[in-house]
């Protein structure tokens, strides 16, 4: 998987939305795509990216999912996201977002 490719999917993504003209589905793809072209901000269009070692904070995966922060960590405590901890603070694979 390159950067490109995940650009691209995001792009999708938002003009779907764009398209649909609901707010809320429209607001849902604004956060997602800033959320996530941030975290690609960094990486040319062709650098490969591996979803499992680019990692994301919990407000950056709630933002990115359309849920609140606690309710990430609550779903992390359930075992049904994957993340681990670092420094004491969780962090989810990007591929768990995408």
């Amino acid at each position: 998987m390159r950067a490109a490719d995940i650009r691209r999917r995001l792009e999708v993504e938002r003009q779907e939305a764009i398209s649909s003209r609901d707010p809320l589905a429209i607001r849902f793809a604004l956060d997602r795509y800033e959320v996530l072209m941030a975290l690609l901000s960094d990486y040319a269009d062709d650098a490969p990216i591996d979803p499992d070692k680019i990692t994301l904070r919990v407000s950056q995966a709630a933002k990115a999912l359309g849920f609140t922060p606690n309710h990430v960590r609550q779903l992390i405590r359930q075992g049904k996201i994957q993340a681990f901890k670092a420094n004491n603070e969780w962090r989810i694979p990007l591929r768990v977002v995408l």
